[in-house]
């Protein structure tokens, strides 16, 4: 599968976990931004999200949605 198909169907894929859950993730974040580790919390809690490579995902999420790094093991994305 060529790169960019790739991509758009990772995109695709996280649009629809995302939107799914939208209602849950709005619930728990009350800053515009948050850690990764705070996301990755909140992503393990997610409900109706049977994607088969969910820690992938999770990886593709924070590739797309990186806002600045704070250290090596803090980095904060954008929701």
């Amino acid at each position: 599968m060529p790169k960019t198909e790739f991509e758009t169907q990772v995109l695709r894929e996280m649009r629809i976990v995302l939107k799914d859950n939208a209602e849950n993730i709005q619930k728990e974040i009350k800053d515009e931004l948050i850690t990764w580790t705070e996301f990755e919390e909140l992503y393990a809690k997610l409900d109706n999200f049977e994607y088969p490579h969910k820690d992938k995902l999770l990886e593709f999420i924070k590739y797309f949605f990186l806002d600045h790094i704070v250290s090596e093991n803090e980095v904060v994305i954008n929701v």
